[in-house]
């Protein structure tokens, strides 16, 4: 009995269970997709998180493919599997590099011999890490449920745009940048002032407006509480979010680039058995990616906004909806100077 009391330490067991318990539970990373139904038209109150000093993640020429793939949930339901740059995931062995080469070739001609934007394209984010505090919808009904941490992504880089004018004019009101620190600081606690993004149907063309601007705290509204620190224990790493059931221990997951690999070429044959007619030259993939980057992704609308961060991506794990999943290659010119 002694010896069971010695291997025992109840005092152990009861401290774990209090720190277990009192940690916080339930923080869901919100990912919206800013082209879906819940985003377009809204009006979003933000504050921006800097991720290693960047304000936002440009991926360009990312390769996506609408099919099925045996890691995601039991293989029947197609989704969006995207290949990044190569610079994307960091350092590959000798291997993988190959199995890079290899997938972007196979892919880059798939997207070419389908020419069909909703089966295999090229496409532009910008991933833009925020705190929400305010969220109305087109309706002009606001949703507390949108309040937290969350990854805004864009099919469009015109955000970036947006966003540079609305530090512009900023500046050129105040007369000097001393207000950045007060809405752009790596810290989110103190702050003194937000962002207002909206994202809308363009009226003169196919494809989205988006509308950025600084508001600031005064003397008779307060945007926000510069006592509160609205930091939460939610750790953020926008690519590999973006990517979510894609991304195993690596950024590159070899068994799925792999199976990725094995899929395109198999479809390609398929294609070159069915009709022996090329793509018009009017579907190359320089084409496609221009014409469509702002287009509504219907295969990507009826997906929940908020999806809970995952780390593995077997059958039984990986129960996020598609739509969220892309690669990404950062911008190191979106780093602020402070």
């Amino acid at each position: 009995m002694s010896e069971i009391n010695d291997q025992f330490n109840l005092d152990e067991l009861l401290a774990k269970l209090r720190n277990d318990s009192e940690k916080k539970s339930g923080l869901r990373l919100k990912k919206l997709l800013m082209n879906s139904p819940k985003a377009v038209g809204s009006s979003i109150t933000a504050l921006p998180i800097l991720v290693d000093g960047n304000l936002y993640y440009k991926l360009d020429s990312v390769r996506e493919w609408n099919t099925t793939s045996n890691f995601y949930r039991e293989g029947d339901s197609p989704a969006w599997i995207k290949l990044l740059d190569r610079t994307a995931y960091g350092e590959l062995t000798a291997e993988e590099s190959e199995l890079w080469k290899n997938t972007r070739d196979a892919l880059e001609e798939l997207i070419e011999i389908h020419g069909d934007f909703y089966t295999a394209r090229f496409r532009r984010y910008t991933l833009m890490p925020v705190y929400i505090i305010k969220f109305v919808d087109e309706n002009g009904v606001e949703d507390p449920d949108m309040i937290g941490t969350a990854l805004l992504i864009f099919p469009t880089h015109n955000p970036i745009k947006a966003l540079n004018s609305a530090i512009t004019l900023m500046t050129n009101t105040v007369g000097s940048n001393s207000w950045m620190p007060l809405v752009l600081s790596p810290n989110l606690k103190g702050r003194k002032g937000a962002l207002t993004i909206k994202f809308n149907r363009s009226t003169t063309s196919k494809g989205y407006d988006t509308t950025i601007n600084v508001v600031m705290n005064s003397e008779y509204v307060k945007i926000v509480d510069p006592t509160k620190d609205y930091s939460e224990d939610i750790e953020l790493d926008p690519i590999r979010e973006f990517l979510g059931w894609q991304v195993g221990d690596k950024l590159f997951d070899n068994d799925i680039i792999t199976e990725l690999y094995n899929n395109a070429t198999a479809e390609i044959e398929r294609l070159r058995e069915q009709s022996t007619e090329t793509a018009p030259a009017d579907k190359k993939k320089e084409k496609v990616q221009d014409a469509v980057e702002d287009e509504v992704d219907p295969a990507l609308e009826d997906n929940p906004e908020e999806v809970e961060t995952k780390s593995k991506k077997t059958k039984e794990e990986s129960k996020e909806e598609p739509g969220v999943e892309t690669a990404p290659t950062e911008e190191k010119d979106s780093k602020l100077p402070f």
